[in-house]
């Protein structure tokens, strides 16, 4: 009876102490332990100068957003212990550098060196194949990296394990594994009902603002380590010149990940730039780009709920441009 009173009392008060913690929390702890695991063997092979990091999987599960929140943090964990001693890629630079073959790439580097995990081996280590599976096809690559690190991640009872492999880039052979543990939250488990980006259903937002004649038209968000930046281009289409003043302060956006706020940390128009606000003279019928700026965001980010765009003119007074349900790229 003394045994089972304990067991309880264990439980509920590992529950609270869950509760009270967020997943971000779990998630950052684990994926610095990983990073800096793998960055160590990484580190040794003289052959390895710069990384990219995949999309992570989850075993026998559709794309959700649960696998893109942990290679965000991966990502930003591996960025953070490597300290610039070796470069790291991001998706949309290496994309830009193979426009052709990046997709043929990816699924043939998944498909090729899928993780099968024993769910029996409560090891954190993971035993690196010096070489790549027997009998493969000829071996596809990428431009501009030398190797890619691929995550899968497997649902075990109370926890999420992630199981790493870093691949040497055209050459097949795993040069460094390991093995990562998240206790599971209920903030991971809502995002892992949410289907990733790009399939059908899902509400893709708005890409533009009209306010008078001026027009504001999202181009895209993109997450890199701990930064964001939102790129957009403005056009008047009026009859006259219009002087209009972008503030950062007024400026923000919103996660959708866990509803955190984050200011502007700077914004842009055309030329000018500024960590608290720029002024320049729309021309009549002449687009010009704009940026926003948020740095410090130690959390990965998938999606916007909304950004708020703080602008001002002598014609229009104060203006603020909204977005909505913004897809980031990292």
């Amino acid at each position: 009876m003394k045994t089972l009173f304990f067991t309880v009392a264990f439980f509920l008060l590992h529950l609270l102490a869950l509760q009270g913690q967020s997943s971000s929390e779990f998630t950052r702890k684990a994926m610095d332990d990983a990073a800096s695991d793998l960055f160590s063997q990484l580190r040794s092979n003289t052959s390895i100068n710069s990384v990219s990091v995949m999309d992570f999987s989850m075993k026998g599960m559709p794309a959700s957003e649960l696998e893109t929140y942990f290679t965000q943090f991966f990502a930003i964990s591996l960025r953070k212990v490597s300290a610039g001693r070796f470069g790291i890629i991001d998706k949309d630079n290496l994309r830009e550098r193979n426009p052709v073959s990046f997709n043929e790439v990816v699924t043939f580097v998944n498909n090729l060196y899928a993780t099968e995990p024993s769910t029996n081996n409560a090891s954190n280590t993971a035993t690196t194949n010096s070489a790549a599976p027997k009998n493969r096809p000829a071996e596809k690559r990428f431009k501009g990296v030398d190797a890619l690190v691929i995550g899968e991640v497997v649902e075990l009872g109370n926890s999420y394990q992630l199981f790493f492999k870093a691949i040497e880039n055209g050459k097949g052979a795993i040069v460094a594994t390991t093995i990562g543990e998240v206790q599971k939250h209920p903030d991971l488990a809502e995002l892992s009902k949410k289907r990733r980006q790009g399939i059908p259903g899902r509400d893709a937002g708005n890409t533009t603002f009209k306010h008078n004649n001026i027009t504001w038209t999202l181009k895209g968000c993109r997450m890199e380590g701990t930064s964001i930046e939102c790129e957009l281009q403005l056009e008047n289409e009026g009859a006259a010149d219009v002087e209009l003043h972008a503030s950062a302060e007024g400026t923000r956006i919103i996660s959708a990940n866990a509803g955190h706020e984050f200011d502007a940390s700077g914004v842009q128009l055309a030329e000018r730039a500024n960590s608290r606000g720029v002024s320049k003279t729309l021309v009549m019928k002449t687009p010009i780009r704009a940026a926003i700026s948020f740095s410090n965001i130690q959390e990965p980010i998938s999606r916007i709920s909304k950004l708020e765009f703080k602008c001002w003119s002598y014609n229009n007074g104060n203006i603020v441009a909204e977005f909505r349900n913004i897809d980031l790229s990292n």
